[in-house]
C-alpha cells in the first residue's frame, strides 16, 4: 500500500474541498464512480476502504445527534470529494433513527434544523441509511445504542453571588467517557423559575447559572430533548462568608519564583460546611501598591504571576465576584461590586539558572481515552532549588495516528490522554464525542519528547527530555 492510501479522513476532506466544482467530470472524463458512506469522525477510513468500497457500519447513541459523510470517488484519477450536502437521504426504519435533509428542526431552537446527513437516533436497534446523488445510491448499516451513566456535573452545588457556573453532561459510549454536553442541545430551566434568584441559560449549548441573590435550593432541570430525558439537580445561593476567599498557590510552589517563570493562582469560595466552589476564573487579581516597587518584582496577568526582578516579598490578593448584570460596560450598579477580598499571598522573585529538567510520570502508563497529567520540574542551580515549569515546555510524540501532542500556552495547564490517545492539551479530561484513535488491543509504548522552551531562560540550551508513555487496552465495560 503506497504513502497516498496510508492517508487518513481528514487529508481525505481537504482534498474534497478542492474537487467539489468537478463533480460533473464535463470535459476531462472524470465523472464519479461510486459513494461511500462514513461517520463523519471516523478517523480509519482511508482512499482503499472508499475506493474498495470496505467502509465500516455506523454506531449512534441515543439522546445524541452526529453526522455522516458521504464520499464521491471519481473515476479518471480515484479522487475523492464530500457530496454530503448534495445529497437526498433516507433511514429504512425512522422508529429507529431519522436521518436529516435539512428538514428536521432542532428541538428547543427556533428556526433551527439539522444540517443534511445529520443522524438523530430514535430508539435502539439496527436499520439502514440511504444516500442518492444523482444517478448514484450507496448505505450503511446504522446501529443505534444506548449510552450509559449520563450524569450532569457539578451535583448539588452552592454559588456564591453573582458566580457563573457551566454544567457539562457526561456519558459513557461504548465503555468510554465522553463530554455529551453539546451534542445532546440541551434545554435547560430552573423550577421553580426566580429570575430574582439564579438565571439558568444555555452559552454554545452547555447550560449554566447565573447566581444572583441568597436562596434555595432551586431545583436545576436539564432536558436532553432528543431522548426526552431530564437530569436534575439543586443549586444553591449564598453569601461569601467572612474569611470564605481564599487564594492559594499553584501546586508545587512554595512562595518563591524563579525569574522570568510564573505561577497559576487559586481563588476558591469556602462556605464553610460544605463543598468549595472554584471561581479562580471569576476573580481579580492585583499586586499590593502599597509597595510601591511591587510592580517592579512582580506582575500579575488574571490570575497567572509572573516574577520579573529578584528582589523581596510582594502579595497578591483577589476579589470576586463582581458582574454587569445589566451590560451596560462597568459595575456601578447597585448588586454589581466585588464583594469579597481574599487573603494576601506572598510571592518573592528569586534568581535562578535552569540546570536540569524531569518529566512526571516517567516510563507511565494509563488507559486508553482516560486522563493523565504531565508535570515537568526545573532543577535550579545544581539543585539549590526546584520548581514546576510545566507551562514552559514543548511536545512531541511518536505514531500520531495514536496519539497528538499540543503545546499548551504559557497560561494554561497540561493535560494527557484524551481523545483515546496522548493528547497534551488543557481541558477538563474528558475525551471530545467520539474519540479520536481506534481502540487499542495490546499495550502500545509512546515516545514523549518535551523540550525547554526558549521563552524561559533564552540563554539556557539544555537536551530534551526523552520518556515513554504506554496506552494501555480499555478495559471492558461490566456486563
Amino acid at each position: 500500500m503506497s504513502m497516498m492510501n496510508r492517508r487518513a479522513l481528514t487529508l481525505i476532506a481537504g482534498l474534497g474541498s478542492l474537487l467539489l466544482g468537478a463533480c460533473s467530470g464535463v470535459g476531462d472524463g472524470n465523472s464519479l464512480k461510486s459513494l461511500a458512506i462514513a461517520s463523519s469522525t471516523d478517523t480509519t477510513v482511508t482512499y482503499d476502504s472508499l475506493k474498495l468500497g470496505s467502509v465500516s457500519g455506523v454506531t449512534s447513541y441515543q439522546c445524541i445527534s452526529s453526522n455522516l459523510t458521504l464520499y464521491g470517488v471519481f473515476s479518471k484519477n480515484n479522487s475523492v470529494g464530500s457530496f454530503t450536502d448534495r445529497a437526498t437521504w433516507t433511514s429504512a426504519d425512522p422508529s429507529i433513527v431519522k436521518v436529516s435533509n435539512g428538514d428536521i428542526a432542532v428541538p428547543g431552537v427556533d428556526g433551527s434544523f439539522y444540517v443534511r446527513g445529520t443522524l438523530i437516533p430514535v430508539g435502539p436497534g439496527s436499520t439502514t441509511v440511504t444516500a442518492n446523488y444523482l444517478d448514484l445510491s450507496t448505505s450503511t448499516t446504522v446501529n443505534v445504542a444506548a449510552p450509559t451513566e449520563i450524569t450532569m456535573e457539578p451535583h448539588d452545588p452552592r454559588l456564591a453571588v453573582n458566580t457563573v457556573q457551566a454544567f457539562r453532561i457526561t456519558a459513557k459510549l461504548d465503555g468510554i467517557l465522553q463530554d455529551i454536553t453539546a451534542a445532546t442541545i440541551p434545554t435547560v430551566a430552573f423550577s421553580p423559575v426566580d429570575d430574582t434568584v439564579a438565571k439558568a441559560e444555555l452559552s454554545g449549548s452547555v447550560p449554566f447559572v447565573t447566581a444572583l441573590a441568597v436562596a434555595g435550593p432551586l431545583t436545576l432541570n436539564v432536558t436532553l430533548p432528543i431522548c426526552n430525558t431530564v437530569l436534575s439537580t439543586t443549586v444553591r445561593v449564598a453569601a461569601i462568608p467572612a474569611g470564605g476567599l481564599v487564594l492559594q498557590h499553584e501546586e508545587g510552589f512554595g512562595g518563591e519564583l524563579v525569574v522570568a517563570s510564573n505561577e497559576a493562582l487559586k481563588t476558591l469560595v469556602d462556605f464553610g460546611d460544605g463543598p468549595e466552589q472554584d471561581v479562580t476564573t471569576q476573580s481579580s487579581y492585583a499586586v499590593d501598591t502599597t509597595d510601591t516597587s511591587a510592580t517592579t518584582r512582580i506582575s500579575s496577568t488574571a490570575n497567572f504571576v509572573t516574577a520579573l526582578l529578584a528582589g523581596s516579598e510582594a502579595t497578591v490578593a483577589a476579589k470576586c465576584c463582581q458582574r454587569d448584570l445589566n451590560a451596560d460596560g462597568d459595575f456601578l450598579d447597585a448588586g454589581e461590586a466585588s464583594t469579597a477580598t481574599s487573603n494576601a499571598i506572598g510571592i518573592t522573585p528569586v534568581a535562578g539558572t535552569l540546570t536540569a529538567f524531569a518529566v512526571s510520570p516517567d516510563n507511565g502508563s494509563g488507559e486508553q481515552y482516560t486522563n493523565q497529567q504531565f508535570t515537568v520540574t526545573g532543577t535550579f542551580d545544581g539543585g539549590a532549588r526546584t520548581q514546576p515549569i510545566t507551562r514552559f515546555v514543548t511536545w512531541s510524540v511518536t505514531d500520531p495516528s495514536t496519539a497528538t501532542a499540543t503545546t499548551a500556552a504559557t497560561t494554561s495547564p497540561l493535560f494527557a490522554i484524551a481523545s483515546g490517545s496522548l493528547s497534551l492539551n488543557a481541558g477538563l479530561g474528558v475525551s471530545t464525542l467520539p474519540p479520536t484513535g481506534a481502540k487499542l488491543t495490546e499495550p502500545k509504548p509512546l515516545t514523549v519528547t518535551s523540550t525547554l522552551s526558549s521563552s524561559l531562560q533564552p540563554s539556557t540550551a539544555l537536551a530534551p527530555v526523552v520518556t515513554t508513555f504506554t496506552l494501555t487496552p480499555l478495559a471492558a465495560p461490566a456486563p
